[in-house]
């Protein structure tokens, strides 16, 4: 019983050192180095949406052509028949 509450313990104990130099890591960072990362974040960020537009355009693109095929499928049989 004893030995589950010091792991118990220990658990908790390395939670907050980690919390803790965390929270201390953050507080060094001086104001123009936290300016420089969320900005090249921002730029990330963009190039993803920009990235993101392109792929659903072509999504869209290749989705209208397999429509029309399908579609040109269908009154091709309907002739047929």
């Amino acid at each position: 019983m004893m030995f589950s509450y010091y792991r118990w313990l220990e658990h908790v104990m390395t939670r907050v050192r980690h919390h803790v130099s965390g929270y201390l890591a953050k507080t060094r960072i001086s104001a123009v180095e936290l300016q420089t990362r969320q900005k090249a974040t921002e730029m990330r960020l963009h190039k993803v949406e920009k990235e993101s537009e392109i792929i659903m355009k072509r999504l869209e693109k290749q989705l209208d052509k397999d429509i029309r095929s399908v579609t040109y499928m269908d009154v091709s049989m309907s002739y047929i028949s």
